[in-house]
């Protein structure tokens, strides 16, 4: 039986439970020093002074303090939910042509810590784009410190990854080639989650939202490193993006550039052709061993017209449009994966394709199954060209035969050739 990593997002009736712990102050280890007095403005009536590079220095101290800074990357719900994000956008991102990377800026009127201002450094350097803030002990908290009863709940996880993946998130829009700020997660993280589940070759990562599709990008290091895993299944809805939503600004802009529609299932392929072709160029000594393919599959109606009518609103005309079962839309590849489906075929077997007659064969799985969806003519050439491969199945359309004799004759042809190996299947 193979086993299955889920990927999920989590549910409020599932919300971890929590556990109480004393406070720690083993974050607070920085410390900043202007080196000049900086440029003031104003933003939306805040005071902000920018000290550039150069003009101010940091330290981080081994042993932490009640009196030192600690670190918090402005990303994820952070950057899109939170005020200090707010001030990112407003105050630091429009600046970054003007002050250059590396900058530091002092925003007042921020935070619980009495100082009355808050340190952001923006980004370090060109194609990073997540800032830093620093920030005290909230005066309440400090004085609870100081009484000793300073305590702080904190969730209690089913899975220990043993990493900070602090500075992975704030450096997040470099991985996979792809814009994707909200929720995506840094590739270290799924490694590491793939790495501790103990994965057989057999088993399959299924992730229910894809995203930015970092889990497939994981698989494929994974496997170009020897790993054990290498099936996954990717799910993602295909919600339609709008650039007039800042958080999906970037996103819409990336997609455009690409020329692909506005739309989050085509970032998570895009991210999976860009991560297969890194993968294959990276590795070059493996580049004829290793699959970095994907398929893209939907969910749809049956390719068959429903032709259960009730007799007393059938009329002469309609028996017309019954002659044809298979709708009219419906491409070949469509009619050989409902078949794939209905024989229990894994969806993710190899196909190959030929043109014995001049008419198209599908090949699944080796020797598994044969199609041919031709809608007229089918030859003997074509049924002994595929009898010859021995496949379980032999599957053709109904529509795909001259006459009725022909399609008995191919079956006979079929039971003949291969001793009854091959079962021959109308549709």
């Amino acid at each position: 039986m193979e086993n299955v990593l889920v990927f999920a997002k989590g549910n409020k009736s599932f919300a971890p439970k929590k556990e109480i712990e004393k406070y720690k102050i083993d974050k607070f280890r920085f410390e900043f020093k202007e080196l000049s007095r900086g440029e003031t403005f104003e933003v939306k009536g805040r005071r902000v002074t920018v000290f550039r590079d150069g003009e101010w220095e940091a330290t981080e101290y081994d042993n932490p303090s009640t009196d030192l800074l600690k670190e918090t990357w402005v990303s994820g719900s952070i950057y899109s939910g939170t005020g200090n994000g707010q001030m990112v956008q407003r105050v630091i991102e429009p600046r970054i042509s003007t002050d250059g990377y590396g900058s530091l800026y002092k925003i007042d009127g921020l935070g619980e810590d009495g100082l009355g201002y808050r340190y952001f450094c923006g980004p370090k350097s060109e194609g990073s784009t997540r800032a830093r803030m620093f920030s005290g002990i909230p005066t309440k908290k400090l004085e609870e410190i100081e009484s000793g009863e300073a305590v702080k709940s904190k969730s209690i996880p089913n899975i220990q990854v043993y990493e900070d993946y602090s500075p992975d998130f704030g450096n997040i829009s470099h991985e996979g080639g792809v814009k994707y700020n909200s929720g995506k997660k840094p590739l270290k993280m799924i490694n590491k989650l793939v790495d501790i589940s103990n994965l057989d070759h057999n088993d399959i990562v299924l992730d229910f939202f894809a995203g930015s599709a970092t889990t497939a990008h994981s698989i494929f290091e994974s496997v170009s490193m020897g790993g054990n895993v290498s099936k996954f299944i990717l799910v993602q809805l295909p919600e339609r993006l709008s650039a007039h939503i800042k958080e999906q600004k970037d996103i819409c802009s990336f997609l455009t550039s690409i020329n692909k529609p506005h739309i989050l299932s085509e970032l998570s392929k895009e991210r999976i052709r860009r991560a297969g072709a890194k993968i294959l160029e990276e590795n070059p000594d493996q580049a004829d061993t290793l699959d970095v393919g994907f398929r893209v599959l939907k969910i749809d109606s049956s390719n068959m017209l429903d032709v259960q009518d009730d007799p007393d609103t059938l009329s002469q005309g309609d028996l017309m449009d019954r002659v044809a079962h298979i709708k009219r839309d419906r491409t070949e590849e469509d009619l050989l994966f409902q078949v794939m489906l209905n024989r229990g075929l894994e969806l993710s077997q190899s196909i190959e394709v030929d043109s014995p007659a001049g008419q198209t064969v599908f090949y699944v799985g080796g020797d598994n199954l044969a199609a041919c969806f031709a809608t007229s003519g089918v030859t003997s050439d074509t049924v002994k060209a595929m009898a010859a491969r021995r496949p379980l199945y032999a599957v053709f359309r109904d529509d795909g035969f001259g006459s009725d004799a022909d399609k008995i004759n191919a079956g006979q042809l079929l039971k003949q050739m291969t001793d009854g190996h091959t079962r021959m299947l109308v549709i």
